[in-house]
């Protein structure tokens, strides 16, 4: 169980508390976290993170290198695979399969 991440903070509920999130939705905002970590940024755990940032996300190959970068940072996640990454406005929407089921996740901007 961990607790819920929303625009970079914890989400409360109306009294204020922490919520806690878990299976997909848990595994979900993982991924996320792991595709927008800069791979190497951990000095303790360089294997952590994505080429994600370094990608020139208008570029005309910028769907196959968001999805290199996405299925090698995925690699720590046991039978986490990256079906899908496509560019949407100011980002790139990935569509991952897990042990879980199916989720999305937006890497970019997120208006």
């Amino acid at each position: 169980m961990s607790l819920k991440i929303e625009n970079g903070v914890y989400a409360l509920d109306s009294r204020g508390i922490p919520i806690e999130i878990q299976g997909l939705e848990e595994l979900t905002q993982e991924i996320s976290l792991a595709l927008t970590m800069i791979r190497g940024s951990l000095p303790m755990a360089p294997e952590l993170g994505s080429s994600l940032a370094g990608i020139d996300l208008t570029g005309e190959d910028a769907e196959e290198q968001a999805f290199a970068s996405a299925t090698e940072a995925l690699l720590i996640f046991s039978g986490v695979t990256v079906r899908s990454a496509e560019k949407v406005s100011g980002g790139i929407n990935f569509r991952v399969d897990t042990p879980l089921g199916e989720t999305e996740v937006l890497y970019g901007n997120h208006e």
